[in-house]
């Protein structure tokens, strides 16, 4: 008899940190749900435990009176033994008692998995926003500290730009390079980035003087603007006056992003690659390798991308926690094995 008293405490101590854990992890009305299914399973239990100790002074007293458990049953004559009757129902009582015990068992890991499930989803959403938020900050590196340009510098300085031409899909010799990325040549980098060169409209105003820290304030300017476009001309313009600069990785990346966002996958996936190649130093190199394993699965071709994502845990062991995690998660995503 005690074991069932020690289950049943035992389960009911663990349904109030579950009810916190729902009320944290869930949304207002899933929360409420959850509050109010924990308190009947509180309730239930409470309800067993007290017709648990009726059974064990029925059984000990071995007579007197002996309080019917069956609904609707009277009670036992004072002073009569515990006859056959009796003992059978109160074995029903005690089958009863049992089978709901398993049912609240049940409940409970139902409702610890859930929880489980909860903070799984929180974690993997506090990944993603922490890495989106680097992404628009760049506050992943010391080189990476870019202020605004002002607003009206910006629109005073506005690139004018012609239509990009239409894309070219990547040969069969550059999605190769891709596939073996750890052992891509230089050659083969220059290669991919120059296969399709785009035609771009000089701006009138052309880059800011004062250096590539004014040149990337300008770039990015544009991008925090969400003028794509404007974007490109600027970061491709700072690559060919600044590209041995300590901020040419920089503006590989978001060159990539540009394309990105217009789903210009051809263009992101080579300038992402050329990224990765050409400026593996670059605190933003994680992340380009990142963008291309994304940008390849965005182009159907899955192997290679769940190759390159594989990678960038291995190639950069010290990189952000959350390039790391966004790796696992877009692998994930695009089943690989």
């Amino acid at each position: 008899m005690p074991k069932f008293r020690i289950v049943l405490l035992l389960a009911a101590g663990l349904l109030p940190a579950i009810a916190v854990g729902s009320v944290l992890t869930a949304g207002p009305v899933a929360a409420q749900q959850s509050v109010t299914d924990t308190r009947a399973l509180y309730d239930r239990l409470l309800r067993l435990e007290r017709d648990l100790q009726d059974v064990q002074r029925s059984v000990y007293q071995g007579g007197g009176q002996a309080q019917s458990l069956a609904s609707g049953a009277g009670q036992a004559p004072s002073g009569a033994s515990l006859n056959a009757t009796d003992a059978a129902r109160i074995s029903l009582r005690l089958d009863q008692i049992e089978q709901s015990l398993r049912d609240m068992t049940g409940q409970v890991e139902r409702l610890q998995f859930e929880v489980r499930q909860a903070n799984q989803q929180l974690e993997n959403f506090r990944a993603d926003t922490d890495y989106r938020l680097r992404e628009l900050e760049g506050t992943g590196g010391g080189s990476r500290q870019v202020s605004q340009a002002p607003q009206a510098a910006a629109q005073t300085q506005t690139p004018q730009l012609t239509p990009p031409p239409t894309e070219k899909p990547l040969s069969a010799a550059q999605q190769a390079s891709i596939g073996t990325l750890g052992a891509v040549s230089a050659g083969a980098a220059a290669s991919t980035s120059g296969a399709a060169p785009r035609q771009l409209a000089t701006p009138s105003t052309g880059l800011p003087e004062g250096g590539p820290d004014q040149a990337y304030k300008y770039a990015m300017s544009f991008l925090r603007q969400r003028d794509y476009a404007a974007a490109e001309t600027a970061f491709s313009q700072f690559l060919e006056q600044y590209g041995d600069t300590n901020l040419a990785g920089n503006a590989q990346y978001w060159l990539g992003e540009t394309y990105y966002v217009r789903e210009q996958y051809q263009d992101a996936a080579r300038a992402f690659l050329t990224g990765y190649q050409q400026y593996a130093s670059s605190p933003k190199a994680p992340d380009s390798l990142l963008k291309l394993g994304i940008t390849l699965a965005a182009l159907g071709q899955t192997q290679d991308a769940c190759l390159t994502l594989a990678e960038v845990p291995r190639t950069f062991p010290n990189a952000p926690q959350s390039v790391k995690a966004r790796a696992e998660q877009e692998r994930s995503r695009a089943g690989c094995v």
